[in-house]
């Protein structure tokens, strides 16, 4: 009986010793560390893109002014409620008013903090969809422009890093922000003079 668990013991060992030797080299093997592949890599810093890219600037222009002709508008509409509620606590001091005129007076103002309140954030709103939308056209332009530019330029891959961002130390000669801030700049300038 000995015999028996021994051979069976013994088969089993040699079976799983040529079952690894049968295995291919990949999957026993440790996997390569590193590899011979190669290629062209170059990177663009997007804030410096933003910063100097014609369309960005212009678009943050109109935005601004808009943002600040609303802000303007809200804070005469605020000032206006303000004396507004002013006068009628003055008039209720005083007793210049009935009970039923304060309590129209004071209908009054609260519809028109209502509606102050909803103009103010339909405001907001529309500022928020409008700064989204811009920085949507400013990524696309550059994203665009960096497509079009790599099917003549060659490049594998084109990075992008900002101040804080992914790339810590690279290679001077593989940042191409100044080829494609010029590109980005000519394409946009072409495209507003067709307008």
């Amino acid at each position: 009986m000995k015999k028996v668990i021994f051979s069976v013991v013994a088969m089993l060992f040699a079976l799983t010793a040529c079952n690894q030797a049968t295995q291919p080299a990949s999957e026993s093997a440790e996997p390569a560390v590193a590899s011979t592949l190669t290629g062209r890599i170059a990177y663009v810093n997007i804030d410096s893109l933003v910063a100097g890219y014609d369309l960005a600037i212009d678009l943050q222009t109109a935005f601004e002014a808009k943002a600040t002709k609303l802000d303007n508008d809200l804070a005469s509409k605020g000032r206006s409620l303000e004396r507004g509620l002013a006068d009628y606590e003055e008039k209720i001091t005083k007793g210049l008013v009935t009970r039923s005129q304060a309590a129209e007076l004071e209908e009054k103002l609260t519809k028109q903090q209502n509606d102050f309140i909803v103009q103010r954030d339909n405001a907001m709103q529309q500022l928020a969809e409008e700064e989204a939308v811009m920085q949507n056209q400013i990524f696309y332009g550059i994203t665009d422009y960096i497509k079009e530019y790599n099917k003549t330029a060659g490049y594998d891959m084109i990075l992008t890093t900002s101040i804080t961002g992914p790339i810590l130390d690279a290679n001077a000669e593989l940042d191409i922000t100044a080829v494609i801030l010029k590109g980005i700049n000519e394409k946009y300038a072409a495209e507003k003079s067709a307008k």
